[in-house]
């Protein structure tokens, strides 16, 4: 089995990480890519095509660790972006004010 550890220095103050290891594991056609946080002993694997650009993989394991150690540790997620263009309407439904209709 091939696999390579790293440790990069972009991902982990993105994510809040003091560090960050990966693994990568070819398998035929996919990409295992295990992001492992060495404080907390937890990772998260990701696969993937072995077409998908590293950086791209690297990022989507960091952020399943996230979400993975913050559920293990009963942090609440953090929020995401809302759209200021956006208000709900009297069903509960959010509509786009913006005035493009996509």
């Amino acid at each position: 089995m091939d696999s390579d550890v790293e440790r990069p220095n972009s991902y982990k103050n993105l994510y809040g990480f003091k560090e960050i290891l990966f693994e990568y594991n070819p398998q035929g056609q996919y990409l295992g890519v295990c992001a492992i946080d060495p404080e907390t002993r937890m990772e998260a694997t990701i696969i993937a095509p072995q077409t998908i650009e590293l950086h791209f993989a690297k990022r989507m394991a960091a952020r399943k660790l996230r979400m993975v150690v913050d559920k293990k540790l009963g942090k609440k997620p953090k929020p995401t972006k809302k759209n200021n263009n956006t208000e709900t309407n009297h069903y509960g439904k959010r509509e786009d004010t913006s005035g493009w209709n996509l």
